[in-house]
C-alpha cells in the first residue's frame, strides 16, 4: 500500500533521478533493488507463516503431554514423540540433564 502511495505521490525531496525522464536510465541496479525487497518481503511472510504453523504443532505437542500424563494416550504421531523425546531432548536440554545428575 506505501508502495502504490510513493509511486503516485512522491516526496518533493527525491533526487531528479528518481523524478526525471527514465529512459536516459540504462542501469539495472535500481530495478534490481526492487525486485530483492519484493522477494525479502515474500520470503518474509511466507517464514512467519511456516514458524507459526512449527509453533502451532509444538505447542499441541506439550498441550497433548499435559493433558494425557497420566492415561498415556496421546494424538501426536509417533515420529515427533520420538524426536522430541530423543534427539532433541538431548542436544536441546543438555544443561539441564547435567543439573539434574549433580543433584541426585
Amino acid at each position: 500500500m506505501m508502495l502504490f502511495w510513493f509511486i503516485t505521490s512522491p516526496p518533493k525531496q527525491l533526487p531528479a533521478f528518481f523524478l526525471g525522464d527514465l529512459e536516459d536510465i540504462n542501469s539495472p541496479i535500481f530495478p534490481l533493488l526492487v525486485c530483492g525487497l519484493l522477494a525479502y518481503g515474500v520470503a518474509t511472510m511466507f517464514l512467519n507463516v511456516y514458524e507459526t504453523a512449527i509453533d502451532t504443532i509444538l505447542l499441541c505437542f506439550c498441550e497433548d503431554c499435559k493433558v494425557n500424563k497420566s492415561t498415556g494416550t496421546y494424538y501426536m504421531s509417533d515420529e515427533l514423540l520420538a524426536y522430541v523425546d530423543g534427539a532433541a531432548k538431548k542436544h536441546a536440554f543438555a544443561h539441564y540433564q547435567k543439573k539434574s545428575g549433580e543433584e541426585a
